[in-house]
């Protein structure tokens, strides 16, 4: 069971996870593609677990290779169990697991000049790369939980994070497996693959919406999932910017951007 208490991650609050709060299943599965009354009808939609290291180790079978659904630059993804309780008591819900890594070349290039400078120790560069996690974590679960996103079934549903030994973020999905795994099965077939290709195409008319303005530098077959109905899911948000997150880029940020695929936004507009 998780206790209840409350934890601020920069600059708005979540709530944890408590005894005495049950989280009920029906509340984390939505079934329409844009639930407008999801803050009303799910009253838990709003407080985040905050997990141990020692239990997300425990959802994925102490990080399992047979849990391993994919690796990006930027996070682990893996399958899990979560215990919640349910009319019929204790049950295991199926989730998912990321875990938060720093690629090296990304860190290398957003250190500051004046760390640069210098050699940094073993428990100075743990440090800063924690720091790093943490505010990609930040910004994560600022854009999930930002009222206009929650409820599109296209992007992840969150069910509690963990910020201490690791940083790592819960979802509640079962995915089939990951976009890029799949394009290379002959089971994926055409009317499935049609499918998931207009799904992500309302994903990001969505997201490129005037009225928020999302610049979406990290879109990769290996950052979506596929649940399954064979609903494409972004689960990799490290390199998000605008709308909520009210963050600009410049020319130097987009070589770190997968190879492939370049915002029209930032082809119609330019850095800033």
């Amino acid at each position: 069971m998780f206790r209840r208490r409350r934890s601020s991650i920069g600059p708005f609050k979540l709530l944890c996870g408590q005894e005495d709060c049950l989280v009920k299943e029906e509340c984390l599965v939505k079934d329409d593609l844009f639930d407008l009354k999801s803050n009303e009808e799910c009253p838990v939609e709003n407080e985040l677990l905050e997990f141990s290291s020692e239990e997300l180790s425990h959802f994925t079978g102490q990080y399992s290779p047979e849990n391993l659904i994919g690796v990006t630059d930027l996070g682990k993804l893996y399958r899990g169990k979560m215990p919640i309780v349910s009319n019929q008591g204790k049950v295991y819900k199926d989730v998912t697991v990321k875990i938060l890594v720093e690629d090296e070349r990304r860190f290398r290039m957003q250190m500051p000049a004046s760390v640069k400078v210098k050699v940094l120790a073993d428990d100075e560069r743990a440090i800063l790369i924690h720091d790093s996690k943490l505010l990609r974590l930040e910004d994560e679960l600022k854009f999930l939980q930002a009222p206009k996103i929650r409820g599109n079934r296209s992007l992840m549903k969150v069910v509690g994070y963990c910020r201490k030994e690791i940083v790592g973020v819960v979802y509640d999905l079962n995915p089939l497996d990951t976009l890029h795994n799949l394009i290379f099965q002959d089971d994926f077939n055409w009317l499935q693959r049609v499918k998931t290709a207009i799904a992500l195409a309302r994903l990001l008319a969505y997201l490129h919406d005037r009225n928020q303005s999302y610049l979406i530098r990290n879109l990769a077959p290996s950052h979506i999932v596929v649940d399954q109905n064979f609903t494409p899911v972004l689960f990799e948000f490290g390199m998000l910017v605008g709308g909520v997150l009210g963050t600009t880029v410049d020319e130097s940020d987009m070589r770190i951007g997968p190879c492939g695929y370049i915002d029209p936004f930032y082809s119609y507009n330019g850095p800033g």
